[in-house]
């Protein structure tokens, strides 16, 4: 029976957002937000700045919406998915390909997200 790879956990925060992109051909590009909102990093080919604030608006909308803030998060939109996954100190927000399997991408998330959390 074939095992998958676990993605290799970065302990680095400005690595983790291009390692997503790199682990999962579904993620376009992902943006790594601290605890207060501010940007890491991100990667992929997406315009920076606008990730950003696309990932930090979307964050304080669901934040808004929800009586409590939720760990996980998956929503479509035209022309893709975005995920993103909360530990206690780091928010992972993607951009992925519509047809992006969800668990897979929360899968790949929370693994990457976790390393980071221990390495803290």
């Amino acid at each position: 029976m074939p095992t998958v790879e676990q993605p290799q956990r970065p302990s680095d925060p400005g690595a983790l957002a291009q390692r997503l992109v790199e682990v999962s051909t579904d993620a376009r590009a992902a943006v790594l937000l601290d605890a207060s909102g501010e940007p890491a990093v991100a990667g992929g080919p997406a315009r920076e700045q606008e990730l950003v604030e696309g990932a930090r608006e979307l964050m304080r909308a669901v934040d808004r919406a929800a009586g409590e803030p939720p760990a996980e998060l998956e929503a479509q939109v035209l022309g893709g998915s975005i995920f993103a996954v909360r530990g206690a100190r780091w928010t992972l927000v993607a951009i992925a390909r519509r047809s992006a399997l969800a668990s897979l991408m929360l899968y790949d998330m929370r693994a990457l997200l976790g390393g980071l959390e221990q390495a803290a």
